[in-house]
């Protein structure tokens, strides 16, 4: 994957992508008052080209929306790239290239380096550095 690629990529999400902390059910390791959440990219788009370039590129997986269709019925595709490790290869790529949304992404960064193996219970200070990195994203301009 070339520099250009990268750049490509990164103008991409900045404009059409979306930098998430979406929510998962997980709370039997954090506790009821933890707001669980997990990092995760996503774009989505009517035409699949783009997305494949993504995924060629980041890696990443691409789905239909379900549910979702255009005015004209047409499906609605969606590139995503979720999981801590992955997004500790790939943000810190996109990072340096993002404009818009680089401070959403440096935080789905910071994120995704608190965790570790899967199905570990967390400390309460893991639990307070998260919810201190969920929190500063949920303060920022939605985009």
């Amino acid at each position: 994957m070339g520099q250009q690629d990268i750049g490509w990529c990164a103008g991409f999400l900045d404009g059409e992508g979306s930098f998430l902390m979406a929510k998962v059910g997980h709370q039997k390791f954090y506790g009821p008052e933890f707001p669980a959440r997990k990092p995760k990219i996503t774009a989505d788009q009517i035409i699949k080209a783009p997305l494949e370039k993504l995924k060629s590129t980041l890696g990443g997986s691409i789905s239909c929306v379900q549910g979702r269709t255009t005015s004209a019925g047409n499906p609605i595709y969606r590139w995503f790239i979720d999981g801590s490790g992955k997004l500790c290869e790939v943000l810190p790529l996109l990072i340096p290239e993002l404009t818009i949304k680089k401070a959403r992404a440096e935080l789905l960064l910071e994120l995704a380096l608190t965790f570790g193996s899967g199905g570990i219970k967390l400390t309460p200070s893991q639990c307070n550095e998260r919810i201190t990195i969920i929190n500063k994203f949920f303060e920022l301009e939605v985009i």
